[in-house]
Parts: C-alpha cells; sequence; structure tokens
C-alpha cells in the first residue's frame, strides 16, 4: 500500500496489511522527523463499509520489528466474511516526545533523572536488584501493557529482566520488575513501551 497518513501531524505509513485465517498483520514504518514518538495504537481496526468491526485489537496490541525498521501488528481476523468493502481505521495512538520516552532512573538513590513530564509514573521501591513502579488511576483492563521494554545502563549496555509482575492495587497499576544482573552501572535508561498520553485523529485507509 505504502500509503502515507496522520494523526496530529505525527505521520506513518501503511505499508502492507497481510489477510490470513487467523490474524491481519498490519506493517507500519514512522517518519523519522516526527516529533513524537507513537508507543501504541489503540484502536486500529477494520471495519466494513457500514461501520461494523472486522477486525481489531484485543487487550493491548500485539507487535514486532522486522528487519528494515518497519513494526507489524496484529490484529484478530474474521477471514471468512464476505465484504465488498473493507477499511483501515485508527483513531487514537499513545505517544510521547521523544526526549520523554525513554525514562532515566538512579536505582541506588531512587532518583528520577527524566520522565514524562506529567510524572504519571511513580516510584515506590528500588535498588540494583529489582525497582516497583506504580501509576495511579489505571489498572490491568484500562491499561494492559508492559510499562517498558529495553533497559540500558550507563555503559550502554543491556539489563536483562529477570522477572516481571504487573497487578493492580486500590486504583493503580504495579510493576515489579527484577534484574537479571546487579553489576549495571546507574543511571539505567528505560525505553517506554507504553503511556496513557493520546493523540486522536480520523485514519481511513480502503483496502478494498
Amino acid at each position: 500500500m505504502n500509503q502515507e497518513v496522520e494523526i496530529e501531524s505525527q505521520k506513518f505509513t501503511v505499508e502492507t496489511i497481510t489477510v490470513s485465517p487467523l490474524r491481519v498483520g498490519v506493517k507500519i514504518s514512522m517518519n523519522p522527523s516526527n516529533a513524537m514518538k507513537i508507543l501504541q495504537f489503540e484502536d486500529m481496526r477494520l471495519e466494513y463499509e457500514k461501520g461494523e468491526v472486522w477486525g481489531s485489537i484485543r487487550n493491548g496490541s500485539s507487535a514486532f520489528g522486522d528487519e528494515d525498521g518497519g513494526q507489524i501488528y496484529f490484529l484478530q481476523s474474521n477471514y471468512f466474511a464476505q465484504t465488498e468493502k473493507l477499511y483501515l481505521r485508527i483513531n487514537k495512538v499513545q505517544a510521547l516526545s521523544k526526549e520523554e520516552a525513554v525514562a532515566e532512573i538512579n536505582t541506588e538513590t531512587g532518583e528520577w533523572l527524566n520522565q514524562p513530564e506529567d510524572q504519571k509514573i511513580q516510584l515506590l521501591t528500588s535498588n540494583k536488584s529489582h525497582v516497583v513502579l506504580s501509576m495511579k488511576n489505571w489498572d490491568s483492563e484500562t491499561f494492559p501493557y508492559d510499562l517498558f521494554s529495553s533497559i540500558i545502563d550507563a555503559k550502554g549496555k543491556e539489563v536483562e529482566k529477570s522477572a516481571i509482575g504487573t497487578y493492580s492495587d486500590e486504583g493503580s497499576s504495579k510493576w515489579n520488575v527484577s534484574f537479571r544482573q546487579s553489576n549495571y552501572t546507574n543511571p539505567l535508561k528505560l525505553e517506554l513501551f507504553a503511556y496513557p498520553n493520546y493523540l486522536e485523529g480520523d485514519v481511513k485507509v480502503e483496502l478494498k
């Protein structure tokens, strides 16, 4: 397809859409000139001509990166349903400025060095073995995502997670993250995977 679209001036290209009996793969690449980083597509879906949903994301997006830098997002498929018209629709995405999209923390002092400006993430406890993070007014149903993906220390080395527990408690989402090694150098950079900051628009791409 290679069709470029945008939401609130943040541009991305819908490269290909592949439909199989089990799922639909939507390959998207971001415009490098964007001021913001798009984290998650909240409501990506396929619709019939009258607006009925043909396939959509459920309980958070499922995606992986490919060798040329694109991301492939998977939707549920209604492969055997017959329709004359089919559209890809996107109305809401999670996004942060590129500077805010990487949080930075010193696990020994418990100090935030960088995080999103609204400071929705709270650090409850930390040491070189694990951290516990919290986000108020969000639970596992309204925010069913891992909070961050990669962890890089001050020397550029990846710090692996040995375990991560996600749970809801008194109206908050909490993440209990244990590190596989503790001989890393602070501070840690946490690349945010999801965050409840939203852009809204009306993307509609005709597939057939």
